[in-house]
């Protein structure tokens, strides 16, 4: 799901936490209850998404500065760290948080006790965006810089996979589908692909183009892809 800005052109994902909560916006957070009640929490900068803490915290990727926060089930927002420039997260199945430092060009590991750790990519320039916690115990991300998939074990060993991509095709969100597989879609050519645990990739046609703005994917109740896209108010979906 997506919340379309209104300032800008840019789209972050809508979640839902497991108690029926739906969290969403920008400079500012807000949340639905199941009760139809809505609560804002003003952080003063731009989120770069939102995702799911192990703890039930929402994180908020900072996009544009150190300071890293997340909100407790409770609504206290707590401060995490000064981690750089951050985009998305996942909570990784090793119970810890992982960020793509895009602005940095490396992935931010954080546990429960708040210990930071940065795994800088082996490629420079990589600018990691999206970001999800894979069937295979990993955690897999999109370097959106150079066109690579990357992938960090939970010992902080990262691999780089880039045969099979189009060249310039800007690899943007990321998602686990219902196949084993792991989905991305490609930002400058409006193509989805997926790559399987061993890091073969195929890419998938489709008729979006560039200027679709196809960016952040998820995985529906379905079991299909849905799209969000940055220069249009629609949604799509990628039947498997």
């Amino acid at each position: 799901m997506c919340d379309r800005r209104l300032r800008n052109t840019d789209t972050i994902p809508l979640i839902i936490a497991p108690n029926g909560n739906i969290w969403f916006g920008s400079t500012a957070i807000d949340v639905r209850t199941p009760s139809g009640t809505f609560i804002q929490y003003p952080l003063g900068y731009s989120a770069g998404s939102l995702c799911i803490g192990n703890d039930e915290s929402i994180w908020v990727p900072n996009l544009y500065a150190n300071a890293l926060y997340r909100i407790t089930p409770s609504g206290q927002i707590l401060f995490v760290g000064s981690v750089g420039g951050t985009n998305d997260c996942t909570a990784g199945a090793d119970g810890n948080m992982y960020l793509t430092g895009w602005a940095n060009n490396r992935i931010v590991r954080i546990s429960n006790a708040n210990k930071i750790a940065y795994f800088s990519t082996p490629t420079a320039g990589s600018s990691p965006t999206g970001i999800t916690a894979g069937p295979d115990g990993n955690v897999w991300f999109v370097e959106n810089g150079v066109n690579q998939i990357g992938r960090i074990t939970p010992q902080g060993t990262i691999t780089e996979y880039s045969t099979g991509i189009s060249s310039g095709s800007g690899p943007s969100g990321i998602t686990i589908g219902p196949d084993g597989k792991i989905w991305f879609s490609e930002h400058l050519n409006g193509k989805i692909a997926s790559i399987t645990m061993s890091g073969t990739i195929t890419e998938y046609s489709t008729s979006l183009t560039a200027s679709s703005g196809l960016g952040f994917i998820g995985l529906g109740p379905d079991k299909n892809i849905w799209l969000c896209f940055t220069n249009q108010s629609n949604i799509g979906k990628f039947v498997l």
